[in-house]
């Protein structure tokens, strides 16, 4: 069966294997008994061990909450058990993988898909954080989830440039979520991820800055090469004296 996978959720691993769990779920018939056969600790776990403390934490800073969110609704709608239980991957275990079989051929094909609801059954969800467990920061972080990120133009673009490097150099197409999580690796100095953080943000004055200020606007031409200054050009394009020790 092909599978339509919602365009907002990020194509990860865990993502796929928790919406194989779901579509699972929702191909059953709800009054029969269900043993879902997975390779994914975490995905098990987290329907299982962690499920409480999420709950609790109403899945404030939960990866792929909506799915999950999903998932365990329905599976206390069904009136059958649901049973998940860990299987070692590529280790000949039939179901798990034909799965990854179909899951290469499915990929291959142009037929139309069908559609996974990721529509929490109602009644059987819960979606606030009890106030036992709630700290100062987890009340923040849960603001900070429901407020709107605006959505830069000149950000968004050089986001946009680094992914597209990103994908001639190794062959994936970052998230912006996985480039600003880079920006912040440990191997990096602290001036190379400011440096980072504040040329993806366009914070340097530079350019286009200087052009709204009367009397300041030459600042952001290069006579040089008789073009406007970017941080693109002043790192690698200007052949201005000094560039090579740049």
């Amino acid at each position: 069966m092909a599978v339509e996978v919602p365009k907002h959720l990020k194509q990860t691993n865990n993502a796929r294997e928790a919406l194989a769990i779901l579509l699972a779920i929702q191909t059953a018939n709800p009054q029969d008994h269900l043993e879902i056969l997975s390779d994914s600790k975490i995905t098990i776990d987290r329907l299982t061990t962690h499920l409480r403390k999420r709950e609790d934490k109403g899945w404030i800073g939960a990866k792929n909450q909506e799915i999950f969110k999903a998932i365990t609704a329905q599976m206390r709608a069904r009136k059958g058990f649901t049973i998940l239980k860990k299987v070692k991957g590529h280790s000949g275990v039939e179901g798990n993988e034909q799965a990854d079989e179909l899951a290469k051929e499915e990929t291959q094909k142009k037929e139309s898909l069908n559609k996974i609801y990721l529509t929490p059954t109602e009644g059987f969800h819960h979606t606030r954080a009890k106030l036992s467990k709630a700290t100062q920061a987890l009340l923040y972080r849960g603001i900070l989830e429901r407020k709107p990120c605006p959505v830069r133009r000149g950000m968004a673009i050089n986001l946009d440039k680094a992914r597209w490097v990103l994908k001639e150099a190794n062959g994936d197409l970052p998230s912006d979520g996985c480039i600003w999580k880079s920006m912040k690796d440990s191997t990096i100095t602290k001036e190379s991820r400011a440096l980072l953080w504040k040329a993806t943000h366009n914070a340097y004055k530079i350019g286009n800055y200087w052009e709204k200020i009367p009397g300041y606007e030459h600042r952001g031409w290069c006579p040089k090469c008789n073009t406007t200054k970017s941080m693109e050009h002043i790192l690698t394009e200007c052949k201005a004296s000094g560039q090579r020790q740049i």
